[in-house]
């Protein structure tokens, strides 16, 4: 009889059969510190570990249990290693191309639709805290107005304790709700961040660009998925992170999870995707928020979620935001061309960068009073600036001619636009009437039509035999009627 093998033949043996006899990988691969030994172990499978014991038998059982308690303990040092190790020392020592992934994805200003309109400005230079309603079912009317830094956690303050650790903010489209997340993730990434607030990992999810992998209530796991949409990031394909790692984040409240934009879920997958996100609310104790427009989100479909409203732009808002625009706007496209021009120029030519800021400061100060000056003495303006997408049409637009142009058709024919065709196009939420010429002309003619009877104010009934000849007018091989036609400029339109 044969004597037993050698503890290195052993090893050699055991290794070899385990992973099918592989010469790439042996026993020191799953003894070193390679972040894939974990994943090579677990994938050993109980039919090759009883081939092992057929095949050895019953002399190998004190070595293998030595040898095999070796690698389990130093396997599972390794697991809670990994799961455990803290935020902190996680982005010292890899979060930092996550974060900075990131922090480059949200740096710009981004209006949808509006991209060939809208030069390159930091998002930071020209955000404007939004005025939000924490109680907007008050029968009196009274707004609780609070910014989104009095609802999220504080220093040293427990997520969990939180009041408002789930939140659905909802508003009609044009009021911020993306970009408020986009400027969360950045202040979220950025070491700078209002002291004042709790240090948490910001994870971004884009619910038009994930919902088609959620399966059910509880599939994916929320781990699972944020693994998966980080190494979707530029440089972080091979990012040493698991879905472990983030779910020890989430269990310890150490996460901001944003879902943005629930009504851009196709209809007959919005019920499914909001009983899972509300399931991964309910089941991590992490700080939540969910943006949607009002007819995207069913309250009854969430549980112990605050609803936020978001409140019209004030005066105060309105003269912030294109004052901070003009600043963004003169000096990306006027002086900051000149004060690198002069850096390469003659001494004589040099400008200091303390003047120009000071020049800007000027310039942008007679800017945004010469328009703000407009908008108040045209109360038609003054109403459709109170909200950020609005406005910032009109500061585009008064940018390009100076001042507003006569009976400000250029400013409607922006918005008819994005509205009806540019922001649809690229969200893929289109209108069933393929043009914007034809959407624009019954619309026009349904109001003028009101305007003529001095209403501002209709049902669908009231409008439904003169809208369906327009549409047959219009459109006579679409099928379309007037219900389906005036839901879509209210849910996708806005």
């Amino acid at each position: 009889m044969s004597k037993n093998p050698s503890g290195e033949k052993l090893r050699e043996t055991i290794t070899n059969i385990l992973l099918g006899g592989s010469s790439v990988f042996t026993l020191t691969t799953f003894l070193s510190d390679d972040a894939d030994s974990v994943t090579k172990v677990l994938g050993i499978t109980s039919t090759s570990i009883l081939a092992l014991f057929s095949a050895f038998g019953k002399g190998l059982m004190p070595p293998l249990k030595e040898w095999s308690t070796m690698v389990g303990n130093k396997l599972s040092r390794r697991i809670t290693s990994a799961a455990d190790e803290t935020l902190e020392t996680w982005v010292a020592r890899v979060g930092r191309k996550y974060l900075e992934a990131l922090r480059t994805h949200c740096l710009h200003l981004e209006v949808e639709g509006l991209r060939g309109d809208l030069p390159p400005l930091a998002l930071k230079d020209v955000f404007v805290p939004l005025m939000l309603d924490s109680d907007p079912s008050d029968r009196m009317g009274h707004h609780s107005v609070k910014t989104i830094w009095d609802l999220l956690p504080k220093k040293n303050q427990n997520v969990d304790s939180s009041s408002y650790r789930r939140m659905a903010i909802i508003a009609q489209p044009g009021y911020g709700k993306t970009t408020l997340t986009r400027y969360l993730t950045l202040e979220y990434t950025t070491p700078e961040k209002k002291e004042a607030t709790s240090s948490l990992l910001p994870v971004l999810l884009i619910l038009r660009q994930i919902y088609e992998l959620i399966q059910d209530e509880r599939t994916p796991t929320l781990p699972d998925l944020i693994q998966q949409e980080v190494k979707k990031l530029p440089r972080c394909q091979d990012l040493e992170v698991s879905a472990d790692w983030f779910e020890n984040r989430l269990v310890k409240g150490q996460c901001l999870v944003m879902f943005d934009g629930l009504d851009e879920v196709a209809e007959n997958r919005r019920e499914l995707v909001s009983q899972w996100i509300n399931w991964q609310m309910q089941a991590y104790p992490s700080q939540f928020i969910l943006t949607s427009r009002p007819h995207g989100y069913v309250p009854h479909l969430f549980k112990g979620v605050s609803r936020i409203e978001i409140i019209d732009f004030n005066a105060d808002q309105k003269e912030e935001f294109i004052h901070k625009w003009y600043k963004a706007i003169l000096w990306h496209q006027k002086w900051e061309p000149q004060l690198l021009k002069s850096q390469v120029s003659d001494q004589s030519d040099l400008l200091s960068k303390e003047q120009v800021v000071a020049q800007i400061a000027l310039e942008a100060k007679d800017a945004a009073s010469h328009l703000m000056k407009q908008i108040i003495e045209t109360p038609s303006l003054n109403d459709l600036a109170k909200n950020p997408l609005l406005i910032t049409i009109i500061a585009t637009t008064h940018r390009v001619f100076t001042s507003l142009p006569d009976r400000r058709v250029e400013i409607y024919k922006k918005m008819f636009s994005l509205l009806l065709a540019d922001r649809p196009n690229v969200r893929k939420t289109n209108l069933t009437l393929p043009t914007i010429e034809d959407n624009q002309k019954i619309l026009q003619k349904l109001s003028l039509a009101l305007m003529l009877k001095g209403k501002t104010e209709f049902t669908t009934h009231q409008v439904h035999s003169f809208l369906q000849r327009l549409l047959l007018e219009y459109e006579p091989e679409i099928k379309i009627s007037p219900e389906k036609f005036l839901e879509e400029i209210q849910k996708i339109a806005g």
